[in-house]
């Protein structure tokens, strides 16, 4: 049974009615028919008493007319005194301004058993019934009970039931017998879903007494079509002057064929995005996606959904709508990255004329007041790869601006999966653009701690770093789906002790840096789950951290994430930048998040240790401070207390000759690590015996400040130390 949606000039959930239609879902009998439904319709579903059974065939072998009802058909039997139940179940509820039709034909009565048809809602063979059609031992078929045909006759009757409000169907059945047509206004609110035929109780083994079905179809009539809800669909086909929009609400997944020989426009705002999905593809229609575009007071970093246009085509299907400069005016702010120069490019509508809008490639892009641009081109269906590099620009070098090639979502979790090879090692992760430095920052960064469940929309761009090899980014098509939102959502709820954000704040500015734990992370690099900020940047109000480790010393990382296994204290350096002479807080987001951890902030000026989990630490600056020479954070499952969080145990460095003295009152298994003031790890040792010292050659610190931390069973003491 290969059915198919076939659209001809309709408009599909608000209509108004006109003599052309849509063919949302059609079911129609083969030879050796399964009874597995086409096109919007589900699986045929059976009930069978003794004597009785389902087959395909022909109601001309009964004395049935084939017109219309066709040589094949549907048709169930009851030779005795048991009834057979057949259920069609559509995929998706009944809408208004849908039609469904069909043919059925009987030649005998019931001989005193019954026959006919039901409309059903809630789709299960215990659906509650609101309109049925019934013959039994006479040649009268009833509507709901009032008599629809009395006469004797072979003629395939037509039925049409149209939903023509959310309270009233309009059905319409015509005559076996060459008599009028039956017409009645059903009052039900609920949606057909479901269509039970039954067939019972003929006691006769003559096959004139058989009851057949077939030609289904739900259809809608309009010049056009407006879809503004998820539709999942096996085929759909858009015939030529015919137009097919999807709605910033509205989505369709095609796990078939789309054959496009009219016209589809999928729209967006500034919140959501149609989405459209197909296996493959065919015609020789015309895709259009109408995407949304910030103001240039902050621009937005998109795509095209559709890819092959030129940018001249561009520009004259936007008139007026991209920002123009005002000399030389045939420049517009609409532009790739340059990671050779660390610069966005403008496009001119002469000399970039010709040049196309290729699939995944992202552009910055601007709009005089915020509205959407017209995308059209051709509907990517397989995997795309966009090559990415490093360019000659010392900071932006490794950034590479790209975006989302398809109409269509697409799962961000997986596409960091798939690319982790060809990305950098510290910046495993997509920089989306949010256009708002409110928390100190325009980017918001996803990685592999918060990207499940997060969706790209569907023209979106945002920036990448490569590897220093380059290599292919791939758009696997198997990453696809239509569900989201904004340009990115759907973000995971966090669960207890699984992540927190540390906030810095001073007067009306803010910023943040991420921890999360897992219980496969550690205190060194985790690919993926230890990025840093973009272009390494920190700005002069900001917050960061470095690695546990001290590994990648360089790296000020926006997000870092340790083992959920806290029985040693984990120390994490902080980077804080601020300007002179104001007031700051420091303090945990979400402090309901955390159950077990327990966070506390070490500054070293002051000497104080302050536990976050009961509330933010303040404090003044009068220099400006800029490094993680200041503050760490000391994270544990157990309690620190206050006066006593360092070792009550003799700790101290001694200058000897060319040599370094780490002296204390040390046990085995006690962990002595010297950290420079970039949190960079210089020394680590484990003490494995009866000592009271280990020796520093001067020769691995340069001169500086250092700190050296003994860690003892999830305690901790910390000293500081100068090396001259």
């Amino acid at each position: 049974m290969k059915n198919f949606l076939f659209v001809s000039s309709f408009f599909f959930v608000c209509l108004t009615l006109s003599y052309a239609q849509i063919i949302l879902a059609n079911e129609t009998a083969v030879s050796g028919d399964d009874w597995s439904a086409g096109d919007g319709f589900n699986t045929w579903s059976l009930t069978y008493g003794n004597n009785t059974g389902k087959y395909v065939g022909n109601p001309g072998d009964v004395g049935i007319s084939t017109a219309d009802i066709g040589t094949v058909s549907f048709a169930l039997y009851a030779t005795g005194n048991q009834w057979v139940d057949a259920f069609l179940q559509l995929e998706q509820p009944m809408q208004v301004g849908e039609k469904l039709t069909f043919y059925w034909a009987i030649n005998w009565d019931a001989n005193g058993g019954s026959k006919g048809f039901e409309f059903q809602h809630s789709s299960t063979s215990s659906a509650t019934s609101f309109y049925n059609i019934l013959n039994t031992n006479s040649s009268t078929i009833t509507a709901a009970g009032v008599d629809a045909d009395t006469g004797y006759g072979t003629t395939p009757m037509f039925v049409t039931l149209d939903r023509i409000s959310s309270t009233q169907y309009e059905f319409t059945m015509t005559s076996r017998s060459g008599g009028s047509d039956y017409t009645h206004t059903i009052n039900e609110s609920n949606a057909l879903d479901q269509i039970k035929f039954f067939c019972g109780n003929q006691n006769d083994g003559s096959g004139q007494r058989n009851m057949f079905f077939n030609k289904f179809k739900i259809q809608s009539n309009s010049s056009s079509v407006t879809i503004s809800s998820d539709r999942t669909l096996d085929n759909l086909e858009v015939l030529s002057s015919t137009t097919l929009t999807i709605d910033p609400s509205g989505s369709m997944d095609i796990s078939g064929t789309l054959t496009n020989n009219g016209l589809i426009v999928l729209q967006s705002s500034s919140s959501t995005s149609a989405a459209l999905k197909a296996t493959s593809i065919s015609g020789s229609g015309t895709y259009k996606y109408q995407k949304h575009v910030a103001g240039s007071t902050t621009n937005d970093l998109i795509t095209a959904p559709f890819s092959g246009e030129t940018f001249s085509s561009l520009v004259g299907n936007n008139s007026g709508v991209l920002v123009q400069n005002t000399s030389p005016t045939t420049e517009y702010l609409f532009g790739p990255f340059d990671n050779d120069t660390g610069l966005y490019l403008t496009y001119d509508s002469t000399t970039n004329a010709s040049t196309l809008l290729s699939a995944g490639q992202g552009y910055r892009a601007g709009t005089a007041s915020g509205t959407t641009l017209e995308f059209t081109g051709s509907f990517q269906t397989t995997d795309q790869t966009v090559a990415i590099n490093v360019g000659d620009n010392t900071t932006y070098g490794k950034w590479n601006l790209v975006g989302n090639p398809f109409p269509s979502y697409l799962d961000l979790a997986g596409f960091i999966s798939d690319n982790s090879a060809v990305l950098e090692d510290v910046n495993t992760a997509v920089y989306a653009y949010d256009g708002d430095d409110s928390d100190g920052s325009n980017w918001t960064i996803y990685h592999s701690s918060n990207s499940s469940g997060v969706a790209i929309a569907p023209g979106q761009a945002f920036f990448v770093a490569s590897s220093s090899a380059g290599g292919g980014l791939v758009f696997n098509t198997s990453r696809q789906t239509v569900t989201g939102g904004d340009d990115f959502l759907q973000r995971q709820a966090q669960t207890l002790d699984s992540f927190f954000k540390l906030n810095l704040e001073s007067n009306n500015s803010l910023t943040h840096t991420d921890v999360y734990f897992n219980t496969n992370a550690s205190e060194g690099l985790d690919i993926g789950f230890d990025v840093g900020t973009y272009a390494n940047e920190a700005s002069s109000f900001s917050l960061y951290s470095k690695l546990a480790s001290g590994a990648y010393s360089d790296t000020k990382f926006a997000v870092q994430t340790i083992s959920d296994d806290l029985s040693e204290t984990v120390v994490i350096p902080l980077g804080v930048h601020t300007g002179v002479g104001e007031n700051h807080t420091i303090s945990i987001e979400d402090i309901s998040l955390l159950e077990s951890v327990n966070v506390y902030l070490k500054d070293y000026e002051t000497g104080t240790l302050t536990l976050l989990n009961n509330g933010a630490y303040s404090f003044s600056t009068d220099s400006a401070l800029e490094g993680t020479s200041r503050f760490e954070l000391r994270l544990a499952n157990t309690t620190l207390g206050i006066e006593s969080d360092e070792l009550r145990t003799n700790f101290k460095a001694v200058y000897q000759l060319d040599k370094v003295f780490i002296k204390g009152d040390f046990e085995v298994n006690d962990k002595i690590q010297i950290y420079d003031m970039l949190g960079r790890l210089i020394v680590s040792y484990i003490i494995n015996g009866n000592e009271d010292q280990i020796r520093v050659p001067k020769a691995q610190l340069v001169r500086g400040i250092y700190l050296a931390q003994l860690k003892r069973q999830g305690q901790m003491k910390t000293i500081k130390f100068l090396m001259n």
